[in-house]
């Protein structure tokens, strides 16, 4: 069955990143997730273990945020139709070639899409979930969240991640480098308050000296002199932490009911402990370690996660 796409959806006011800047991630993106050393490879992995709680068994599920399919590949085979959609054709690409050769994943269907911009008919899906905090890299989590509502049916349910605001990332960095983002040179800073993540990017023009830095990956302490003139657009973006008071409020507003919020990644902590036997224990334990942490939910603190998932249901009588 396939997906009847709206046509003249309206173009969000709002500025995010553009969805060249995650293209030019989509080739190292696995990497990213699969390094032993990222909190990435733990909040994802206890997210999709939520997910698989609310989703399974769902006839008509959509994806947002699917990046290079990690999160697809675990869930396609536990949903009847799954439709899987990033703001990015080259992550999308790369989802669909990772996933090319799975007999499970012969029920999915990718597609280009924005989060605050679903080109799907309402109460078209049973189920839609996102795991890779699109929310928080949304211009505004509230219009997401209004078109998430809008294409679930009356009951369909929700479970999506975002950034958590948490005491240990209310410490400033900020840092600012030359590097390669796919085949595109760029110069960027970015800026983390602790409660909201600022980048500020740079194209470098084509043939411009200052190609070779970002070949490089270049660091530097201040921006540089110029810089205008070796550059050929910029764009400025945000990303937001919410605290689980925050988000549970955002998504009410938004139209759901039985909002919950799960904690994920404090596991992270032992996989960088300064311990040897804790890092040792996580690296031979991971995924059960993941698993009996869900379990004990009601004994872990939310305040402290690296990252939260929001799971939530669409009113049965369209309230």
């Amino acid at each position: 069955m396939q997906d009847k796409v709206l046509r003249g959806s309206p173009k969000s006011q709002s500025k995010s990143l553009p969805s060249t800047y995650w293209d030019g991630l989509a080739n190292i993106w696995d990497k990213n997730i699969q390094n032993p050393k990222s909190f990435l490879r733990v909040a994802y992995f206890e997210a999709d273990l939520w997910i698989s709680k609310v989703i399974s068994g769902k006839r008509r599920v959509l994806e947002v945020g699917c990046g290079t399919g990690g999160s697809t590949a675990v869930h396609c085979s536990q949903v009847q139709h799954l439709v899987a959609t990033d703001l990015s054709p080259d992550m999308v690409r790369r989802a669909h070639a990772n996933l090319s050769g799975n007999r499970k994943s012969r029920n999915v269907r990718f597609t280009v899409a924005d989060v605050t911009q679903l080109p799907f008919s309402s109460e078209s899906y049973d189920a839609v979930y996102g795991r890779g905090v699109a929310l928080s890299y949304a211009p505004d989590a509230s219009v997401a969240l209004r078109q998430i509502r809008r294409v679930l049916k009356p009951g369909g349910v929700l479970a999506i991640d975002v950034m958590n605001l948490r005491p240990t990332s209310m410490s400033t960095y900020r840092w600012k480098v030359f590097q390669m983002m796919g085949r595109t040179p760029v110069y960027q800073e970015v800026k983390d308050d602790g409660r909201v993540r600022t980048y500020n990017v740079f194209d470098i023009r084509p043939g411009d000296p200052w190609i070779r830095y970002c070949r490089a990956g270049k660091k530097v302490r201040c921006r540089p002199k110029n810089l205008r003139r070796h550059t050929t657009r910029s764009y400025l973006a945000k990303a937001r932490y919410f605290t689980p008071q925050e988000i549970t409020a955002i998504v009410q507003a938004a139209g759901f009911r039985e909002v919950t919020v799960h904690p994920l990644g404090h596991l992270y902590y032992a996989q960088v402990s300064e311990k040897p036997w804790m890092r040792k224990f996580w690296r031979e334990h991971a995924e059960d370690l993941s698993r009996f942490i869900t379990e004990l939910e009601p004994h872990v603190r939310t305040e402290t996660a690296i990252h939260l998932l929001v799971t939530a249901r669409k009113p049965r009588n369209g309230a």
